[in-house]
């Protein structure tokens, strides 16, 4: 009889370990026969000739089965940088995550970057300190770099129950009277771990099995849910894969109430069939309750990331922050088959160039373009060449202004005044109405915000996405007899280039945060670096035997300094990098000049108002557009 269901994510640095502890997993849980093993190639969740090809985890491997009571659904996750956006959706779904340490390396800069998206969303962690039977393996070493990098300090099983009361007078004062019996202290070491007060840890070998059995039993005792207390079905999006013959796998985590196979899912469709994985497999299952992982067939219009039946809207941290080009000899082909992998993976966001039909996308680094031109070669037959890599400039604006469009060729009427004003950096496009209903219909209203956001805004100075405004609409026309919705659109459209005409134009670039551990010696140096790279660095922290650095500056500048930082330290210093958002470029005009966008020349992206008279349509730029406007 299944008690609980829990979702269980293995994260770490490439190469940690975590593939090996999950076929570890399922030999012990009875679903497969034997482990496999990476180098070998046989694993049941890196099941994709590219994984098996390459030796690394690239897409999500899921798979569920009993234990004492117990349904678990794990999720094997990429553990490379280039395939954090996913990682970081995965991470949504989970109800605990096991961080995966080697006790060779340590900690490395991926594992800091995906603990924090942990730490970002409240998840709870368990670690697990992998390959203690390696040459130089250290466990007291590598409990210090988790404590000096992770800022945590991991506990074993038995420290528990001493954690728990160290946080708590009343469950201490209990404890040291010996007044808590077992269930109550697995109930406390439950709500603390849930709560990511304690942080235990296991340690052990994967290959050999060692600590498997610990694991197994410390998530099993510890991790407890409260499912949401509802019948109302609700569930989150955390893949689609497509299997070739037009059909898409949804692959949900089920939130609170149940789905079941023909069931309608208001806006999406009917459910045509309920899976779930096991081992490598498939299993056609009726029905998924809250808590379960499961894929869904016959959905439309559900994205990665995406949350049905409720209202909350999720926003990601992890970016992709390069912008490349991609050539093949048929680009209709290419395009619609790069379509399709963004709708696996969405942070691809295809673009066409409606002049030249050049295509771009975007990514986090050269191996995701290597695993691309794999794709495209292998599922759709088609042979790519990428151009220089370039990276992902945005723009905003620092002074309030208001925009204005108007499409009024014969038979077609719409017009739109939109205020423009500078939001804090990272809060992105949002929108809001100061227009009555007297004024413009509501129906109106909601389709003039659908095209605020149906498409990426552009900005004059690069061509580069615009972000971190506060779109408000102010006021608007329509014609009873004239008007359609692409009216609204076209109106729009003009109205934010128009405004963005007026405004003061800002150029952001992307920075990262790092940490680096140097030589006590080489303090200065970094520090100096720093600085010519337009950073900044915070007081250094001596340690023992080094010092740690901490600070931030422009990506463009820092993205390769770990090599140099290697160097010039005989291999003793290294540092971390986790993305920090966006800030104003220090070298603006510089990149402004490089890029040589032409605002001018960009038919999708017009400032112009098209206006009529004497029964014909007319042209009127930017800077004259407000005397025709119809609405002052």
């Amino acid at each position: 009889m299944i008690v609980k269901h829990i979702t269980v994510g293995f994260a770490a640095h490439v190469d940690a370990g975590k593939t090996t502890i999950c076929e570890q997993i399922l030999f012990r849980a009875g679903q497969i026969r034997s482990p496999g093993q990476v180098d070998d190639s046989n694993t049941v969740l890196d099941n994709h000739a590219i994984e098996k090809k390459r030796g690394i985890t690239v897409f999500c491997g899921e798979s569920s089965f009993d234990y004492l009571g117990t349904r678990f659904h794990i999720l094997d996750t990429p553990g490379h940088v280039d395939f954090a956006p996913q990682t970081e959706r995965v991470f949504r779904a989970l109800d605990c995550a096991v961080f995966v340490v080697s006790c060779v390396e340590g900690v490395q800069s991926h594992t800091v970057t995906l603990f924090r998206i942990l730490e970002r969303l409240g998840k709870p962690c368990v670690f697990f300190l992998n390959k203690t039977d390696r040459a130089g393996a250290n466990i007291e070493r590598t409990l210090q770099s988790i404590k000096d990098n992770l800022g945590v300090v991991p506990c074993t099983v038995g420290e528990i129950p001493d954690k728990c009361a160290e946080s708590d007078e009343e469950i201490l004062e209990s404890y040291l009277s010996g007044q808590l019996i077992e269930d109550e202290l697995t109930s406390i070491g439950s709500r603390f771990l849930m709560s990511r007060i304690i942080f235990p840890f296991v340690s052990g070998c994967a290959r050999n099995g060692k600590g498997i059995d610990e694991l197994l039993s410390l998530l099993q005792r510890f991790v407890n849910v409260d499912r949401h207390n509802t019948t109302s079905p609700s569930f989150y999006v955390y893949r689609v894969t497509n299997d070739g013959n037009g059909a898409r796998n949804i692959h949900a985590n089920i939130l609170s109430g149940s789905v079941s196979v023909r069931d309608e899912i208001p806006l999406y469709g009917k459910i045509s069939y309920l899976r779930e994985a096991m081992s490598g497999k498939l299993i056609p299952i009726d029905k998924a309750d809250a808590g379960m992982l499961c894929v869904i067939g016959g959905l439309n219009d559900l994205r990665p990331g995406d949350l049905v039946g409720q209202g909350e809207k999720f926003s990601f941290e992890t970016v992709p922050l390069l912008s490349v080009g991609v050539m093949a000899e048929n680009l209709d082909s290419l395009h619609t088959a790069l379509k399709i992998l963004e709708d696996e993976e969405p942070t691809l966001c295809v673009s066409r160039d409606s002049r030249t039909g050049a295509i771009a996308i975007r990514v986090c680094g050269e191996v995701q373009l290597e695993i691309i031109s794999e794709l495209l070669r292998d599922r759709f037959g088609i042979t790519i060449a990428f151009g220089e890599p370039q990276i992902r400039y945005l723009e905003t604006i620092a002074t309030e202004t208001v925009g204005v469009g108007h499409f009024e060729p014969l038979r077609h009427y719409a017009e739109v005044h939109l205020k423009l004003s500078p939001s804090p950096r990272g809060n992105g496009i949002t929108f809001s109405s100061d227009c009555t209903v007297n004024d413009l219909p509501q129906s109106f209203q909601n389709l003039i915000e659908t095209h605020v956001f149906e498409r990426e805004i552009r900005g004059l100075l690069t061509g580069s996405p615009v972000t971190d405004i506060h779109i408000t609409l102010l006021r608007g026309a329509y014609h009873l007899k004239h008007t359609d919705g692409g009216d609204f659109r076209e109106a729009v459209y003009r109205a934010l280039r128009h405004g963005l005409e007026k405004a003061e134009n800002i150029l952001l670039e992307p920075y990262y945060a790092f940490i680096a551990h140097v030589p006590h010696s080489a303090v200065g140096k970094v520090c100096t670096d720093i600085s010519l790279f337009g950073g900044e660095c915070e007081y250094p922290e001596p340690q023992d035997s080094f010092t740690v650095i901490k600070g931030r500056a422009p990506m463009a500048k820092i993205l390769n300094y770990g090599d140099d930082l290697r160097s010039a330290t005989s291999g003793m210093g290294y540092i971390f990098f986790t993305f920090d958002g966006y800030k104003e470029c220090g070298n603006s005009k510089e990149i402004i000049e490089k890029i040589g966008y032409d605002k001018d020349r960009d038919p999708d992206y017009t400032s112009s108002s098209v206006f009529c008279a004497k029964g014909a349509g007319f042209t009127v730029k930017w800077y004259d557009v407000e005397s025709y406007m119809h609405l002052k």
